[in-house]
C-alpha cells in the first residue's frame, strides 16, 4: 500500500518534526542512542564524525541533485544496503517490515525515488533507545528523540495507525 500525500498534507509535514540543531550539537545529542539517519548529507555528516548510524537511508542525491562519486563511494563502501522504492510525495507502506527489521538488527536502504518521507515509516516504532535525524535544507539538522517519535507521528491524523505491529 502506498500513501500518496496531498499538497496540503505535504505542507503540514514540511516544518521540522523535531528539534532543529547544529552539526556540533548533533554529535553531543546522539550520545549512546541507536541513530536512524535519513538522507545522504546527514549520513555523511555522521561518518565525518566517525559515527556510523544504526540505520541509514539515502538515495545518492542531495536536494534532488546526484551525489558526487566520492561521497557515493563512501556510502557504498560503508553500508551494505537494500534497495527500496519510495516515490516522491509518498510513503510506501510495503517497506515497513524492512524498517522494523532494521530497527532490531541495524541496516541501510538505498531509496529509488525519494527518501524525504521515509522517516515517517520509522517514527511509530521508536523508543528512548533511538534518535532519528534528517536534514532541513538551509536550516540545519532535525533531531527527534525516540521517546517523542510516537507522539509526533500521532499528531498527523492522516497517517495510518502502525503501532499495533510488534517490533
Amino acid at each position: 500500500m502506498i500513501i500518496n500525500f496531498t499538497e496540503e498534507q505535504l505542507h503540514l509535514l514540511k516544518p521540522p518534526l523535531g528539534d532543529l540543531i547544529s552539526e556540533n550539537e548533533l554529535i553531543k545529542r546522539v550520545d549512546s542512542k541507536k541513530i536512524i539517519s535519513i538522507g545522504d548529507v546527514i549520513t555523511l555528516t555522521f561518518i565525518k564524525h566517525n559515527v556510523i548510524p544504526f540505520v541509514a537511508v539515502f538515495d545518492f542525491k542531495t536536494m534532488r541533485t546526484p551525489l558526487n562519486e566520492k561521497d557515493k563511494h563512501k556510502l557504498s563502501s560503508i553500508f551494505t544496503y537494500k534497495e527500496i522504492i519510495n516515490e516522491k510525495g509518498t510513503l510506501n507502506l510495503d517497506n515497513i517490515p524492512l524498517f522494523k527489521s532494521a530497527l532490531r538488527t541495524g541496516g541501510s536502504f538505498l531509496v529509488k525515488g525519494e527518501e524525504d518521507l521515509v522517516s515517517l515509516g520509522f517514527l511509530p516504532f521508536l523508543n528512548e533507545n533511538y534518535c532519528l535525524c534528517y536534514g532541513q535544507p538551509n536550516k540545519g539538522i532535525v533531531f527527534i528523540e525516540g521517546k517523542d517519535a510516537k507522539q509526533i507521528y500521532s499528531n498527523f491524523n492522516f497517517l495510518p495507525y502502525l503501532e499495533s505491529a510488534e517490533l
